[in-house]
């Protein structure tokens, strides 16, 4: 086992740093009981298909998952991302379904927050695709008849929503 311990003619820290760093991933790889193992050494697995495949594999076995739910398939988000970071914020919890309008009462040992014209919890999907109380404004943007649809929406679309709803600076 190697340290991190200054001997006589070592090279400074950073540099054993990312030497370990990189033994320890060289070996991390190359161990055959490592997923990766076959997709890193062999040229016959070289192509993407296989390793989506195996990363597809895997997300379905947790059906689950809350982040399954809104996305069943791996890969990159299918809209591209907007320009403001604060519209991209808003957009990736919008995507996860944690924002502060729905999970704050966790921070503040209050009581989860409650939909009164809908008699339901509120959250993400709730408040994107299913509540009353937004509807009219909703269908000036986009109509989804589900979350799991919702990914086609432009990400442009429902920030606009949520501008007009009041709601951007709540996610």
């Amino acid at each position: 086992m190697q340290s991190l311990y200054i001997e006589a003619n070592e090279p400074p820290l950073h540099i054993r740093w990312k030497t370990l760093s990189l033994q320890f991933a060289l070996k991390l790889r190359s161990h055959r009981q490592n997923p990766t193992f076959e997709t890193a050494f062999s040229h016959k697995f070289s192509d993407n298909g296989y390793i989506k495949s195996k990363w597809q594999e895997l997300w379905d076995s947790f059906p689950e998952n809350k982040l399954y739910q809104v996305k069943p398939t791996v890969g990159t988000v299918g809209n591209a991302a907007p320009r403001k970071r604060r519209d991209d914020l808003v957009l990736t919890r919008a995507r996860i379904g944690h924002t502060y309008l729905t999970h704050a009462y966790l921070l503040h040992g209050e009581e989860r927050p409650y939909c009164i014209p809908c008699d339901c919890d509120v959250t993400v999907s709730h408040i994107l695709v299913d509540c009353h109380e937004y509807s009219h404004i909703r269908q000036k943007y986009y109509t989804v008849p589900d979350l799991k649809t919702f990914e086609h929406v432009d990400p442009f679309l429902i920030l606009d929503f949520l501008k007009e709803s009041d709601l951007y600076r709540k996610f």
